[in-house]
């Protein structure tokens, strides 16, 4: 509930709806993925935003429609996200310029799994575990019996097997892709799947 933003009376929401100057106290997981978040942002130079949610909802609700260079909606809602801007300072998110909209998308999967992993070792003592979320994104602990790790699928005729590292994939499927890049506003078509690796499902 504090990070989905599919909750339309969540924290999320209500930051997407403040107005310009307006702050609203930020909880703990709404910190720990904008601090990721801003992070990645700067290493990769705007290829990652959790700010772009308008360009995500934009090319999500347009669907196969052929795009229009000049289309009016389009245009606004790209010159916003670029003007807009949200800062924060200890637990307070400011809308220091209106315009953006975050949506921290996937990577809510990968924090919720590395919040499940901490718990499970942390608070039962259970290190023997594989976590998933919504098939996309893999958090592998030890692995069972004197297995070297859990046996993951990859494709149809491969696997890889992982102990203490996470895996997230990406599809190549255009109905399933809403993968969108902020530094053009443009919806991207991938030549075939994408899989990261890393040592936690955040990172992933």
């Amino acid at each position: 509930f504090q990070t989905d933003l599919r909750h339309d009376s969540g924290p999320v929401t209500s930051i997407n709806q403040m107005p310009e100057g307006a702050m609203i106290a930020a909880s703990e997981h709404i910190q720990a993925l904008w601090n990721f978040s801003k992070d990645v942002s700067t290493d990769t130079g705007r290829a990652f935003d959790a700010t772009a949610g308008a360009l995500f909802r934009y090319w999500r609700e347009r669907g196969d429609a052929t795009f229009n260079q000049d289309d009016a909606t389009w245009q606004q809602i790209w010159d916003a996200y670029r003007e807009g801007e949200f800062k924060l300072e200890g637990c307070e998110l400011t809308c220091a310029k209106f315009g953006a909209s975050v949506d921290f998308g996937a990577i809510v999967r990968g924090y919720a799994l590395d919040r499940m992993a901490d718990m499970l070792e942390s608070s039962w003592g259970i290190h023997r575990a594989l976590l998933m979320a919504s098939g996309s994104v893999t958090l592998a602990l030890d692995p069972p019996g004197e297995s070297a790790g859990w046996r993951i699928g990859v494709g149809a005729q491969s696997e890889i097997k992982l102990c203490r590292f996470a895996m997230a994939s990406k599809t190549a499927d255009p109905e399933r892709n809403n993968l969108v890049d902020p530094r053009t506003g443009q919806a991207v078509t991938l030549a075939g799947p994408v899989r990261a690796i890393a040592t936690s499902a955040l990172e992933a």
